[in-house]
């Protein structure tokens, strides 16, 4: 008989996980493969014919990009004593927490436009640039909310992402405030930085903790 099963604790998007599988007989000398199908998981090289050590057990590592519940079966080849076997097991994935940072540059700005950078990261064990778009708020002590240069909802290249604002509009504002919003995809949850009472000349910061997922607190 053959049971597969997994090392990996918690079990989340980008994260390799390790999956064994365990040959069983009542006679000795198990020879033979086991061969791992691990459907919408990224298989590291080897999962398809695991050789079985001396103990009956083969492994396989392999990382999902998304949530969900997921069907891994293993299946032992057999060999002159021994028949072949499937065992079969469902994996819960959870997705990856992330944590967001926002940073614009301080003092006078001399530039027709003020760019604000929201940086979106993994948090271990799970791995990756967290895809999709932020979702940036600009919003003045006094006046309507702003928007960036290319629409508030800017997509990550390489975990990064930038929205430019008119320097002309925010000086007029006097005091605002920035949200960096990271929303909720199939594979991460959702984070978010906040710089409050901000001003051109950076007379004033107060970064707000996310919620939920990772934070910062921060004056100056």
């Amino acid at each position: 008989t053959t049971t597969v099963a997994t090392r990996s604790k918690p079990r989340v998007t980008g994260q390799l996980i390790t999956f064994v599988a365990r040959v069983s007989s009542t006679t000795p000398s198990l020879h033979g493969t086991v061969g791992f199908e691990v459907p919408s998981g990224a298989a590291v090289p080897g999962c398809a014919a695991s050789k079985v050590r001396a103990d009956g057990t083969a492994t396989c590592h392999a990382a999902y990009g998304a949530a969900g519940s997921y069907r891994v079966s293993a299946t032992y080849s057999g060999d002159a004593q021994h028949a072949m076997s499937t065992g079969t097991t469902f994996q819960v994935i959870e997705r990856g927490r992330t944590h967001t940072v926002l940073t614009t540059s301080a003092g006078p700005m001399t530039s027709k436009t003020t760019a604000f950078t929201a940086v979106v990261t993994s948090v271990a064990p799970a791995t990756g640039h967290p895809p999709g778009k932020v979702h940036f708020t600009v919003t003045p002590s006094a006046g309507h909310t702003l928007k960036c240069g290319g629409g508030s909802r800017v997509r990550l290249v390489a975990g990064r992402a930038t929205c430019k604002v008119s320097a002309h509009r925010l000086e007029n504002s006097g005091h605002y405030t920035v949200k960096a919003s990271y929303p909720t995809s199939a594979g991460f949850s959702a984070s978010q930085d906040t710089l409050r009472n901000r001003t051109l000349s950076g007379v004033r910061t107060q970064i707000e903790p996310t919620k939920g997922d990772g934070g910062r607190r921060e004056t100056a």
